[in-house]
């Protein structure tokens, strides 16, 4: 889709807070910045993408060769999956982190999947945490966003930081993962204030995880 401009000045509540600062939460830092935000990434734990590190046996599986609705299982309306997969597919987003993020990958045929040249998550989550840094994302290590409030006008948000002052922010980008590995930030509180806070209607989760 088209991207959004967004007029950069002073006031706190132009900034785009994204909750969470896994693969989800980098890439959608990285676009909003791209797009004129400014972006704070807000990461409960001490540095970005743990998930990412421990991926394919720290060697990170990037990407499958290629993905269709059928591979996936999802209580929701198909047409929703379908419509993901259009907007952004595997060939774009192979672009997109070979030409932007500067990360050569390249296809492991016994799984037919892309991994980085180097077999490193390290570079993985390197290189995407400098690519948001060099388009000017803020980072806040070791803060955790425990909810938010829609402002009284119905313009922006207040986010309840634990331990700290509310912050505020024009927009947010919800990416706190759900509730697969609690002790690298994944514990449900994304869930929680999807539910409490967005009013959105969730379907139970349920394991999926497999070795």
């Amino acid at each position: 889709g088209a991207s959004r401009a967004f007029a950069r000045d002073a006031d706190d509540a132009s900034r785009v807070a994204v909750l969470g600062g896994g693969a989800a939460g980098l890439t959608a830092a990285y676009f909003a910045a791209r797009a004129g935000a400014r972006v704070t990434v807000y990461e409960r734990t001490s540095e970005c993408g743990k998930k990412i590190l421990m991926s394919g046996g720290a060697r990170c599986n990037v990407l499958p060769t290629s993905a269709t609705a059928n591979d996936f299982t999802t209580e929701s309306a198909n047409r929703r999956l379908k419509a993901v997969l259009a907007s952004w597919s595997v060939e774009r987003c192979r672009e997109w982190l070979e030409t932007e993020i500067g990360l050569g990958l390249g296809i492991e045929i016994a799984s037919n999947k892309y991994f980085p040249l180097s077999n490193s998550s390290r570079e993985v989550r390197d290189r995407l945490v400098a690519a948001c840094e060099k388009a000017g994302v803020e980072f806040k290590y070791e803060t955790s966003v425990d909810g938010v409030v829609r402002g009284s006008d119905g313009m922006g948000w207040t986010l309840r930081v634990r331990g700290s002052g509310d912050e505020r922010a024009r927009a947010i980008v919800l990416a706190m993962g759900g509730l697969s590995f609690p002790a690298v930030g994944t514990d449900g509180t994304g869930y929680a204030i999807a539910r409490r806070d967005l009013g959105h209607a969730l379907h139970e989760p349920y394991p999926a995880l497999v070795p």
